[in-house]
């Protein structure tokens, strides 16, 4: 049996359930899911073929979004933005020093580490 109450100071309506086995009853806890609102990016010009192309979302990496191509390539945070040819974070192909929530637009540098495999 629900038996529901409204505490008048707060408006706040609380449930009670009545109930033989009390210790069966916990309420979950809220959980807070992050959303991303951009779907994929597009890069193109970049030497390794497989770094170019539509990158879709794919989950978070250092709580920022992380987009991965057909090819395997991915986009990834980790202090800075990075394009790798293969889904590998410990390394990378293409470098942008932003920190901004999402990949930037623009030209991004071959600095830093060339190794892919």
């Amino acid at each position: 049996e629900v038996v529901k109450e409204k505490d008048s100071d707060a408006e706040v309506v609380k449930e009670k359930v009545i109930s033989d086995h009390p210790e069966v009853i916990k309420a979950p806890t809220p959980v807070q899911i992050p959303r991303v609102s951009i779907l994929s990016v597009e890069v193109s010009g970049a030497r390794l073929s497989a770094c170019n192309g539509v990158f879709r979302f794919d989950g978070l990496h250092q709580q920022k979004p992380l987009f991965k191509a057909d090819s395997g390539a991915i986009i990834y945070f980790n202090r800075f933005w990075k394009i790798n040819g293969v889904f590998k974070t410990s390394s990378w192909m293409y470098s942008n020093p932003s920190k901004s929530s999402l990949p930037p637009e623009g030209e991004w540098t071959l600095e830093g580490s060339l190794e892919i495999t």
